[in-house]
């Protein structure tokens, strides 16, 4: 059996994904840019470096790292184009010259501002340079047989950003500041994590090369404020925020994504909100946040 091999192993979906596919007892390595006793050092700045690995012994590649900050695209744009363009791209050449699969996690930022649900029949209209760098490698790669290209939503979990800051909000008692109106058809981390494996372990099945990953819903930020806060929190303060300008000049204020496709693979429903929450906050533990 052939290795997984995940490019970012110590972020959000790295890690959990890392995590999946050792618990499935799956052949995986993982890979992040300052390494541990886990994780192999790797930076995308060099991706000639990934032809130290044994890659005639590895199968699947999760293309999960990048600079992933809206603004951090727009104020340093040479930085990243560095690494989500220039090394990602050099990095999925030597892969495909391996006959190795790849799937490669994009961004629903790349179809622009949609209020009327689409799928992935909808033309692309990137908003933001991140959207524009990601769609940029689907441009060049989408024709080969071994890439395809997830477009994700925002991804929910206890540890997600936004999440987390309302967690340490309660835990401490201070007010939220929650930007509106920013809608996502929000999807659960186990849904994305199953999701990815499953197209791996289905490759020749799947004939899609671009496949949506979003939520069974499209959800606020004040409207998943709401949902923890009747769920978990119960007395969290929080109040709606008007962004400035610049905030919605890289993000689209809606994205009304849905995803028939990933229904198809997972071969369910995906999870909505509600259940997710509970799942995640089951052993929610208030002194894990207190600054």
């Amino acid at each position: 059996m052939k290795n997984n091999l995940i490019i970012g192993g110590s972020g959000l979906i790295g890690k959990a994904l890392f995590k999946y596919l050792k618990k499935k007892d799956l052949a995986c390595l993982a890979t992040s840019t300052m390494g541990d006793k886990e994780l192999i050092k790797f930076d995308l700045k060099t991706p000639e470096d990934i032809k130290d690995l044994e890659l005639d012994k590895i199968g699947t590649v999760y293309i999960t790292a990048a600079i992933s900050s809206p603004d951090i695209c727009n104020t340093k744009f040479d930085y990243a184009w560095s690494v989500n363009v220039e090394g990602t791209s050099k990095l999925i050449e030597i892969l495909l010259k391996k006959e190795i699969k790849i799937i490669f996690l994009s961004t629903d930022t790349v179809y622009g501002d949609h209020r009327k649900p689409f799928d992935e029949t909808m033309d692309v209209n990137p908003i933001g340079k991140y959207g524009f760098m990601k769609n940029h490698i689907e441009k060049l790669f989408l024709g080969h047989k071994n890439f395809k290209s997830v477009r994700l939503s925002y991804v929910f979990s206890r540890n997600d950003n936004f999440t987390y800051y309302l967690s340490s909000c309660f835990c401490n008692n201070r007010e939220a500041e929650i930007f509106h109106p920013f809608f996502r058809s929000i999807i659960y981390l186990d849904d994305v994590i199953e999701g990815l494996v499953n197209i791996s372990e289905n490759w020749r099945e799947i004939e899609n090369n671009i496949i949506n990953f979003g939520g069974p819903n499209l959800v606020s930020r004040l409207e998943l404020a709401f949902l923890l806060n009747s769920v978990i929190f119960k007395s969290l303060r929080y109040k709606e925020t008007l962004p400035n300008k610049s905030f919605f000049i890289n993000r689209p204020k809606f994205i009304a994504m849905e995803s028939p496709i990933l229904k198809k693979i997972l071969k369910r429903d995906l999870i909505n909100l509600n259940e997710a929450i509970n799942k995640e906050f089951k052993n929610f533990n208030k002194k894990n946040y207190i600054l």
